[in-house]
């Protein structure tokens, strides 16, 4: 009776120390029961669920309460070409502006104009300015777009029209280009243009489903339990004599 319970002991202690690396392995590789997967899924179908509701009302509650509402405001500016005496515009002109325009961009935001906007913007340093800013180009175009995004929707607009003013100065007094024209003034904007709910809220659908499929994966690896007849004859060291099938009681008439 020892020697059986000894063996016993031993068979048990073998399986336990093998089942995290050998539960369903075979030849090193590892065999995934789907139909296992998708019964635990089912079982735990509104715990999973809940997971990504929570997190998808988090986002929203967060968004909507926590972030202030971001406004933007914009004004594009144009380098006309210069034009010839039959009124077209003039080729090489039309060369010269194409190539100055990367160079216009990051001249729009060096320190000497971003600290004469900050002075007259009321805000911290050239630095602050800076990070509201957002200068772009129409490929292949000579337009460039500058955009402002703060909490006040006059402090943007205010930003764009100094930027604009102070750069076109700039250009004129110590560059003697007078090429620059505003194509489209800023104007003052009360639509927010973020926070974004619905990517938040995406967002937030991604991390909860994310976090279900850890919690999936982590339920099934550690899994120690015996499921099936091949896992019994492993961990007991003795072969099935029958298996006893799982029993449902019949339904009441009436």
């Amino acid at each position: 009776m020892s020697r059986k319970k000894e063996l016993n002991r031993k068979n048990r202690k073998n399986y336990m120390a093998t089942m995290d690396l050998d539960n369903d392995f075979d030849d090193d590789e590892i065999n995934i029961d789907f139909s296992e997967v998708f019964a635990f899924i089912r079982s735990r179908v509104i715990v999973l669920a809940m997971i990504v509701a929570i997190f998808v009302g988090g986002a929203g509650i967060y968004t909507k309460l926590f972030m202030a509402p971001q406004y933007g405001s914009s004004g594009t500016i144009f380098l006309t070409p210069q034009t010839t005496e039959s009124g077209t515009a003039d080729y090489t002109s039309l060369n010269v502006n194409s190539k100055l325009v990367k160079n216009v961009m990051g001249l729009l935001t060096q320190d000497n104009i971003m600290l004469k906007v900050a002075e007259n913007t009321g805000m911290d340093s050239a630095k602050a300015v800076r990070e509201t800013l957002t200068i772009s180009n129409q490929d292949e175009t000579e337009i460039i777009t500058i955009k402002a995004v703060t909490s006040d929707p006059k402090l943007s607009k205010k930003i764009v029209s100094s930027t604009i003013k102070v750069f076109i100065e700039t250009m004129q007094d110590n560059l003697n280009v007078k090429n620059i024209e505003v194509v489209n003034p800023p104007k003052l904007n009360y639509e927010p243009v973020g926070p974004s709910l619905k990517k938040n809220v995406l967002l937030g659908m991604i991390a909860g489903i994310g976090l279900d499929i850890l919690y999936i994966a982590i339920a099934i690896l550690t899994d120690n339990s015996i499921k099936n007849r091949n896992q019994a004859e492993k961990f007991l060291g003795l072969p099935v004599l029958c298996e006893v099938p799982d029993m449902v009681a019949p339904k009441k008439e009436g």
